[in-house]
C-alpha cells in the first residue's frame, strides 16, 4: 500500500470510531451532568428545609409573644378589639406562607425522582415561579406586621417615657 492508501484506510477507520463513540461519550456526559443536577437538587432541598423550619420557629414566636402582648394589655384595662382582629389577619398570612412553602417543598422534592430532560425543565420553572409566589407571602406577612401590627401595639402601649439626663458632675 502507499501512503496515501495507508492515510486514507486510516483516517477512515478514526472517523469511523469517532461516529461511533461520540454518541457513547455523549450519554455518558448527560448522566453526569444528570447527576450532578441531581445533587445541587438534593441540596437546595436541605437548605430550603432549614428556611422552612426556622420561618415556622419564627412565626411561632411571634404568635406567642402577641398573645402575651394582648393579655398584658387587656390586664391594664386596654381595648385590643382592633388588634385580635389583626392579629388573626396575620395568622391567616402566616397559614398562607405555610401552605405555599409546603407546596414549594412538594414540587422541589418530585424533581429528585424525575429524568434529565424537558419535562424536568420545566418543572424548575414551576417550582421557581411558586418559590417566588411564596416569596412575595413572606413579604406581605413581614409587611403587614411591620405596617399595621406593631404601629398598633405601639399605640395601645402608650408614648414611652423620655429619658432622664444624668446629672453632670
Amino acid at each position: 500500500m502507499t501512503n496515501i492508501m495507508k492515510l486514507l484506510v486510516i483516517g477512515t477507520a478514526a472517523s469511523v470510531v469517532m461516529s461511533v463513540s461520540a454518541p457513547v461519550y455523549a450519554a455518558e456526559q448527560n448522566r453526569q451532568d444528570c447527576s450532578v443536577i441531581h445533587a445541587k437538587i438534593d441540596e437546595r432541598i436541605e437548605k430550603f428545609n432549614g428556611h422552612r423550619n426556622n420561618f415556622a420557629d419564627k412565626y411561632q414566636r411571634i404568635k406567642e409573644r402577641l398573645n402575651s402582648i394582648v393579655e398584658k394589655l387587656k390586664q391594664q384595662g386596654k381595648d385590643t378589639t382592633q388588634l385580635e382582629v389583626d392579629i388573626n389577619t396575620f395568622r391567616d398570612l402566616v397559614d398562607q406562607f405555610k401552605s405555599k412553602v409546603d407546596a414549594v417543598h412538594t414540587e422541589l422534592s418530585s424533581l429528585k425522582d424525575m429524568e434529565c430532560g424537558s419535562e424536568m425543565k420545566e418543572a424548575l420553572h414551576k417550582v421557581l415561579a411558586l418559590f417566588k409566589n411564596a416569596r412575595s407571602d413572606a413579604q406581605a406577612v413581614h409587611d403587614f406586621y411591620k405596617n399595621t401590627l406593631k404601629p398598633e401595639i405601639q399605640a395601645l402601649r402608650g408614648p414611652k417615657p423620655s429619658p432622664i439626663p444624668s446629672p453632670s458632675a
